[in-house]
Order: C-alpha cells, then structure tokens, then sequence
C-alpha cells in the first residue's frame, strides 16, 4: 500500500526531511514537477542481515512524506546557492556539517547544514538549513569591503542581496506607515479631547488631563490618580467622562483597557456595558 505519494521498505524516518538505512538497495526517486509541488515516490529495500534476503516491508505516513517533499525543495534551494555561490568569488566554497541522509543521497541534492567558507574569512561564519541564509549571514560577516574577493560570473550572491534588500526596503515602509497610522491616532484623540475639555468644569477638566497624560509616554501617575479620583471622588466623573471612557473601551484603545476598565468598576456605572469592555479586552489580550 502506498501512503501519499511514497512508499518506503525497511526505512523509518529519523528527523526533518532525512530518512536513514543500512545496506539499502534502492531505485531513484521519480518527481513529476507539472504541478509545481512534486508527486514524489521512494521505493527500498531493506537487506536483513546480509546482502540478500527477505525484503522487510512497512509504510510510511502522510507526515514522512511531507517531510520528505520539504527536505527535496530545501535542497533544490540550497543548490541554487551553491551556484551562486560559486560565482560570487572563486575563493568561495562550501561546506557539508553533518552527514548524509537517504533523501540527499538518492536525490544529490545539499539537504542538511551547509555553510559558506573562504581562506581569507576573518569571522567564518554559520551552518544553516537554508544556504542562502548561511550565505547571506557570511557574506555580512567577511565579504563587506574584502580586498581578495574575485568574482566569477552570474548570477551570484548578489541575487540574494538584492532580494534581502528588498524585503528590508518593504519592511521599513510598513514600519514608518503603521507609525504614520499610530501618530495620526493619537492626534485624533488629542484633539478629540481638547473639545471635551473645552465644555467641561474645572475638575472633570482635570480627568480628561490625567487621560491626556495616560495616552502618552509616561503613563504610570496619570492611572494612579484616575483610580484615586473615582475611589474618593466619583462625583467628579462627569456622565460626558465616563460616555468618553466608554468611548475609548468600545474602540479597543489597548492603552486605556487596564486603567479605564477599572475606573468605571469602581463607579459602578452600566455593569452589563463594562462586561462587554471586559471581554473586548480578553479577546484582544489573546489574539
């Protein structure tokens, strides 16, 4: 019986995508790459004992011939490294940490640890899984500014860098857009709050200060003082106060949930309202 698309004699796996033997006798795996993800299968022989012998059977599952499927596309990105590798600088080399296991073997694919190494490297460098990351994590260390470096052709590993490059590229604009988004916010309900202010007595003018101070960088005294007013003084929570605390719970300000969930616990206003905060806040807290 053949489980997925691979059927295994004698042979359990033993880690990641690497299946070992002894005294195999074993036919090449066959790949149909039409689908882009290859139907793969293994077919071996386990000898018992001596060269020849009772064939011993058993069948591997699903999650094996999963791990092998990952363990061929590694190497096939690995061998694409190595390429680029070797273009890179004739002085470049690479080098096998580990031993071989039967998919590389039948395959001849660099499945495994790998690292990229050169006599003039002052850092060395790492072994990875992925050579490209081993590569790119070299190159950073010795090649930069490298006086003996001399290239061989293309493509080489400036392919990678470039690629890297751009994913950083990318990464950095969402970071200044997500803090572009963040300041917007902010300011939004700065000014949301000015006009609150505006209409308010002098001591719930106050509590929308201590907010102000809460929405900012040191917010520790500002939630210690919104806690103390409404356990000594919650006359003072005007009902404009406590609808904007809602406000900012509803809208799942993150910032406000611990302060604000607290303050409107110890007002005792709408306990069904401040149920479905609390549990806003849950859901958030466990995302």
């Amino acid at each position: 019986m053949t489980v997925g698309a691979t059927q295994l004699s004698g042979v359990e796996p033993s880690g990641p995508g690497e299946l070992l033997g002894d005294r195999l006798h074993e036919r090449p795996i066959t790949a149909d790459e039409s689908t882009g993800a290859a139907t793969r299968s293994i077919s071996l022989r386990l000898a018992t004992g001596m060269s020849s012998g009772p064939e011993c059977s058993i069948h591997i599952t699903m999650d094996t011939d999963r791990r092998i499927n990952m363990a061929i596309a590694s190497g096939e990105r690995n061998k694409e490294a190595v390429e680029l590798i070797r273009n890179w600088c004739r002085h470049a080399r690479v080098q096998k940490f580990g031993g071989v296991g039967l998919v590389e073997a039948q395959t001849g694919l660099p499945i495994g640890h790998h690292s990229m190494a050169c006599a003039y490297a002052p850092a060395g460098g790492m072994a990875m899984w992925d050579l490209g990351e081993a590569a790119l994590d070299f190159h950073d260390r010795n090649c930069a500014g490298c006086i003996y470096r001399a290239p061989v052709g293309l493509p080489n590993l400036s392919k990678l860098l470039g690629e890297r490059d751009k994913v950083r590229a990318e990464h950095a604009r969402e970071e200044e857009r997500r803090k572009e988004a963040l300041a917007a916010r902010h300011t939004a309900r700065k000014e949301r709050r000015a006009i609150l202010r505006a209409g308010l007595p002098p001591l719930a003018a106050a509590i929308i200060d201590y907010v102000d101070e809460l929405d900012g960088p040191s917010p520790k005294e500002a939630a210690v003082k919104l806690l103390g007013i409404a356990e000594l003084a919650p006359d003072t929570f005007e009902p404009t106060v406590v609808s904007y605390f809602f406000e900012l719970l509803e809208a799942r300000e993150a910032w406000f949930y611990d302060t604000g969930l607290r303050v409107i616990h110890l007002l005792n206003i709408e306990p069904g309202r401040l149920t479905r905060c609390t549990m806003l806040a849950l859901a958030d807290s466990r995302a």
